[in-house]
């Protein structure tokens, strides 16, 4: 139950935070005057709806996304473009756009064309979209980060491993853990390995690979006093994406702490994050083919990019975790650090400059800004809009791509879920 519980959570997240997107174009739309004919959460068929003023708002049965349409989108163009296919009859796609785009508004209402915008008002009804999801996401993770804090490993010793072969035998067959040897116990605190001082657990990982298979003198407080110990790491292989790599092996794990942190750590967060997940964009195709691949074949294992159902069982996992060190605060936190992470790669997707997604309206004004810009500097007449309609085909291909992403991830998440 807890478990279905979590999956909720990330359905009404998933609503929520689409909701939220719209909204951040339909508020500067409507406070420019422009015709916004329908609000909608979700695809598919219309499950509720109710017209308020001119703006009809409703709700679709597939909760995956979510539109505002606004009128007369695209510009309409001039007379001497190709408006039909080489037969003379079949209109091409991108005429077929502009008049159903021009079909929405009323006669007397041509003002109030999208298109028509100053080319900064449509830059911010554009970006309005994805910039209300990085406020939420600013908002989520610096809440959590001040009022409830983040999980910390710190250089406190959690737990001795006693042998090398299993945590629960008394019988060690391979020998037992350095740290066993090293009579390193549960509650210590690493404050010295070797001469470098240890003030967290990144500290003693880092100190633990410096030593290699050396000897190291290590100082641990225990209680009120300080103990000198020497701990002597053990060599392992192990396997990293398909490639032997030498770690170092004591056999301590840390004790997590919740530590609060300042609102002012969350800019440099986020910007972490932002590199993070431009990285991931621009490495997609890649992880598209490695998933495609071990769905196929069932070889190696999938890491890295998930799909919508892979982060709806984080959200499970987080609800149904059993741990008596796992507080409700925590749990609640976690579901509120991923609706946040959530949120921001909303922001950073929908920012690729792509047709349909927003970026791709906004590169499109940002061109017809530097046209018009480049125009006066040259003393010319201003240019005619730019005429996203010319890539409606571009933007039919782009839309079943990520359909067909979505579809691949959604698989994957259910019978290679990432490890």
């Amino acid at each position: 139950m807890a478990y279905f519980f979590g999956i909720l959570f990330f359905i009404f997240a998933i609503l929520f935070s689409v909701a939220l997107h719209e909204l951040g174009h339909l508020i500067p739309a409507k406070i420019f005057d422009v015709k916004v004919p329908q609000y909608f959460i979700g695809f598919g068929p219309t499950i509720w709806s109710k017209k308020i003023g001119e703006t009809e708002y409703g709700i679709k049965l597939i909760p995956l996304g979510g539109y505002v349409r606004l009128a007369s989108m695209l510009y309409y163009g001039s007379e001497n473009r190709r408006q039909y296919k080489k037969d003379g009859v079949t209109l091409t796609l991108a005429e077929e756009a502009r008049r159903a785009s021009a079909g929405e508004l009323e006669p007397g209402e041509e003002h109030r064309a999208f298109w028509r915008l100053a080319v900064w008002k449509r830059f911010i009804v554009m970006f309005g979209g994805p910039f209300m999801n990085l406020v939420l996401a600013f908002a989520c993770i610096g809440g959590v980060f001040v009022a409830l804090g983040t999980p910390e490993a710190t250089p406190i010793i959690e737990k001795v491993q006693m042998c090398v072969d299993s945590e629960n035998e008394t019988q060690c067959t391979k020998g037992q853990t350095p740290a066993a040897l090293a009579n390193l116990q549960a509650g210590d605190t690493i404050v010295q390995w070797n001469d470098k001082d240890i003030a967290s657990w990144n500290d003693v990982t880092q100190a633990i690979m410096a030593t290699g298979n050396n000897t190291a003198d290590v100082k641990v407080k225990r209680g009120e006093k300080y103990v000198d110990l020497q701990v002597t790491p053990m060599e392992r292989i192990v396997d990293v994406d398909g490639q032997k790599q030498t770690r170092y092996f004591v056999g301590i794990t840390s004790h997590i702490e919740q530590k609060k942190k300042s609102f002012n750590e969350v800019p440099a967060y986020l910007w972490g994050m932002t590199t993070q997940t431009v990285s991931v964009i621009a490495h997609l195709p890649v992880e598209l083919w490695n998933v495609t691949k071990v769905l196929l074949t069932g070889e190696g294992e999938r890491n890295g990019v998930m799909g919508l159902v892979g982060v709806a069982d984080m959200a499970g996992d987080i609800t149904s975790a059993e741990s008596a060190q796992y507080t409700n605060s925590q749990r609640f936190g976690d579901l509120i650090f991923l609706l946040g992470s959530l949120n921001f790669s909303l922001f950073a997707f929908n920012l690729i400059p792509l047709l349909p997604l927003d970026g791709g309206h906004i590169l499109g004004a940002l061109i017809e800004g530097v046209q018009s810009m480049w125009a006066r500097l040259r003393k010319k007449p201003k240019p005619d809009p730019f005429d996203t309609a010319r890539f409606t085909g571009l933007s039919h291909a782009v839309a079943l791509v990520f359909i067909a992403m979505t579809v691949l991830l959604i698989v994957a998440d259910i019978f290679v879920p990432v490890m």
